[in-house]
C-alpha cells in the first residue's frame, strides 16, 4: 500500500509540472505562481521521482550517495507538494494591486535611456577585459565552483541583468513607437548578449537579461506553438554551450537528457538537506540564510569584512550534497526550519506574486496612456531573475533581486527628476 502512495505521488508532482507549464504556455500573460511551480519541481523533485519510479536515470546521473540512496523520496516530496499547495493559497486569496507610479513614452526618456544603455555597454566591455586578465572566463576549469566572486565579477554579473531592464524599457516603448530603428537597436544588444553568453559561459546571467525583452513579446505577440518551440530551442542551446565548454561531446544520448540534468544536478542540494537533517547529522539553521541575504546585499565598501561576517564556511555543506554548485532555494527554506520555514514563505511569495502579477488592465494603459507602470517592469525581474535565481540559493536569489529592483527604482527617479 505505500509504494502505491509514493507512486501516487510521484504521479501527482508530475501532473502538476506539466500543468504549469502548460499554462505558461497557453495563458497570454504568464503567472508568477505557475513559473514558481515550474522552476520549484524542476530543480528540486526530479531526484524523488525517479528513485520512487526506480529508474535507470539515478545510477548513471546521480553524483551523491544521499541521491542514489535516499530513504525517504515520498516525504521530499511531500515537502515540495506542500510548499506549493501553500503558494497558490496565498497567490488565489489575494487581490491584484493597481500601481499609481509610471512612466510616460516620448522620446526624450528614450534619449535618456539610450544614454543609459551606452553607459552600461562601456561598463560590460571593460569588466569584459578586466576579468580576462584575471582568469574569470575559465570558471568551468576552477575546481571550486563555491569561490566568493570578485567586486569586478559581482558588478559585471549585476550590470548584465541591469542591461536586461534597459531592453525590456526599449521593448515597451517600441509596443507603442514600432521604431524600425528600435527594433534594430535591439537586435544588435541581444547580439551583444551573446557574444558575451558564447565568451564568458555566464548563461544564466545572460539568459536573465535576454529573457526580460523576450517576455514581452511573447505577452504581446508570440502563439503557444511558437512559444514551445523557441524555449526548446532556446534550451537546448544553452545546454550544448554548457557541455562544450565543460569539455564534453554532444551526442544523441546527451542530448536527450539535457533539458532534464540542469535541474537534475541541483536537485541533489534539497535530497541531501534533507536526508542528513532525516538523520540528525546536521541541524537546523534557523534563519541564518535570511540574515545572510539581506547583508549581502549590503555594499563591500560599508562593510568591508563582508566575507568573514557572512560567508564564513558559507558553501562548505552545499559542497558536501551538491559538488558541481547548484543549491536551490527550496533546499535552503528547508534547512532553515523543515516544512514550516517552506510553507510561511512560499505563502508570502504566493501574497506577494498575485499583487505584482501583470494583467490586462496593466497592458492596455501603455496603448491608451502611452505610459509604463512601474508594475510592469518589476513583474519582469520578479519572472525573469528572482525565480530563475532560485537555482542558486537563498542568499544569491534575494541578494540579486534586491539589487536589481534598487538599480530599477534610480532609472524611475532618472526619467521623472526632469519631468520629460
Amino acid at each position: 500500500m505505500y509504494n502505491y502512495y509514493k507512486i501516487a505521488l510521484a504521479d501527482f508532482a508530475v501532473v502538476i509540472w506539466i500543468f504549469a507549464l502548460a499554462r505558461l504556455l497557453l495563458r497570454k500573460i504568464p503567472s508568477l505562481a505557475d513559473a514558481l511551480v515550474f522552476i520549484t519541481l524542476y530543480y528540486n523533485a526530479q531526484i524523488p521521482v525517479f528513485n520512487i519510479l526506480n529508474t535507470d536515470f539515478i545510477d548513471t546521473f546521480a553524483i551523491t550517495e544521499y541521491a542514489k540512496n535516499s530513504s525517504n523520496s515520498a516525504g521530499q516530496l511531500l515537502v515540495i507538494l506542500v510548499s506549493i499547495a501553500a503558494l497558490y493559497t496565498g497567490y488565489y486569496l489575494t487581490n491584484t494591486k493597481k500601481f499609481a507610479h509610471s512612466i510616460r513614452i516620448n522620446n526624450n526618456k528614450a534619449l535618456k535611456l539610450f544614454v543609459l544603455f551606452v553607459c552600461i555597454v562601456l561598463f560590460l566591455i571593460y569588466c569584459v577585459f578586466s576579468l580576462q586578465r584575471e582568469g574569470f572566463f575559465n570558471s568551468y576549469e576552477d575546481p571550486d565552483p563555491y569561490a566568493l566572486p570578485s567586486g569586478t565579477v559581482v558588478l559585471f554579473l549585476t550590470f548584465i541583468k541591469v542591461f536586461g531592464i534597459l531592453l525590456s524599457l526599449f521593448a515597451l516603448m517600441n509596443l507603442v513607437k514600432r521604431s524600425m530603428l528600435i527594433n534594430l537597436f535591439l537586435i544588435t544588444a541581444v547580439f551583444f548578449l551573446v557574444f558575451i553568453a558564447s565568451y564568458s559561459g555566464k548563461r544564466l546571467e545572460v539568459l536573465m537579461s535576454v529573457s526580460t525583452v523576450f517576455v514581452i513579446y511573447y505577452v504581446e505577440k508570440i502563439k503557444p506553438l511558437l512559444r514551445l518551440i523557441i524555449v526548446v530551442v532556446a534550451l537546448f542551446g544553452l545546454m550544448s554551450i554548457g557541455v562544450s565548454r565543460m569539455g564534453g561531446e554532444l551526442s544523441s544520448k546527451n542530448v536527450a537528457v539535457l533539458p532534464l540534468l540542469e535541474g537534475f544536478f541541483s536537485n541533489h542540494s534539497f535530497v541531501g538537506y534533507y536526508e542528513l537533517l532525516d538523520k540528525n547529522k546536521i541541524s537546523y539553521e534557523y534563519g541564518i540564510k535570511f540574515a545572510q541575504s539581506i547583508g549581502a546585499f549590503v555594499p563591500r565598501f560599508l562593510l568591508p569584512n563582508k566575507e568573514e561576517l557572512l560567508y564564513a564556511n558559507y558553501g562548505m555543506l552545499t559542497k558536501e550534497v551538491a559538488p558541481l554548485g547548484g543549491n536551490s532555494l527550496l533546499a535552503d527554506l528547508y534547512l532553515q526550519g523543515g516544512l514550516p520555514s517552506c510553507i510561511l514563505f512560499y505563502l508570502f511569495l504566493g501574497f506577494f506574486f498575485k499583487k505584482i502579477q501583470l494583467n490586462n488592465y496593466d497592458l492596455k494603459q501603455i496603448y491608451q496612456k502611452k505610459s509604463v507602470s512601474l508594475k510592469i517592469p518589476i513583474y519582469i525581474i520578479t519572472l525573469t531573475i528572482f525565480i530563475t535565481h532560485m537555482r542558486d540559493g537563498m542568499v544569491t536569489a534575494i541578494k540579486t533581486y534586491l539589487q536589481v529592483i534598487v538599480v530599477l527604482y534610480i532609472f524611475y527617479l532618472f526619467l521623472k527628476k526632469w519631468n520629460y
